[in-house]
């Protein structure tokens, strides 16, 4: 958390400097990064860099990602919801499933790494197997 909230801001600056695309798509390879490495640690150190970089790609992701979507909604919706009453449900919304879906996601991750091993989850969350 740390992380995220030092990064979060500067990335935000980035993003309006290069653009929200590019931004994206190094939060992505970060992304990627955190889930190769995560796959492979078996240290705590291993675990602490992981998540370093975890915070890297989400800091970077959670701004731009949620400021193009409203900048592209700005532009494609200027007659039809002036009000942003619609955009504002639609936002209610999928952050309601969002959490649902890490709740769920959360507990059957839990059992799968009870029940087998925790190699077999990232594999599993990767879509390796």
């Amino acid at each position: 958390m740390i992380a995220v909230s030092i990064i979060d801001y500067p990335t935000g600056g980035l993003a309006d400097t290069i653009g929200h695309k590019k931004v994206l798509l190094i939060a992505y390879v970060f992304h990627i990064l955190f889930y190769g490495i995560i796959v492979l640690a078996s240290t705590f150190n291993q675990f602490v860099i992981a998540s370093i970089i975890w915070a890297i790609a989400f800091a970077q992701e959670s701004g731009a990602l949620e400021t193009w979507f409203d900048n592209s909604y700005k532009i494609t919706s200027k007659n039809s919801d002036n009000d942003r009453e619609i955009y504002g449900v639609f936002q209610g919304k999928k952050l309601g499933i969002y959490q649902a879906v890490n709740a769920i996601f959360f507990v059957v991750g839990g059992i799968i790494a009870q029940q087998f091993s925790r190699q077999i989850l990232f594999m599993v969350n990767i879509g390796v197997l």
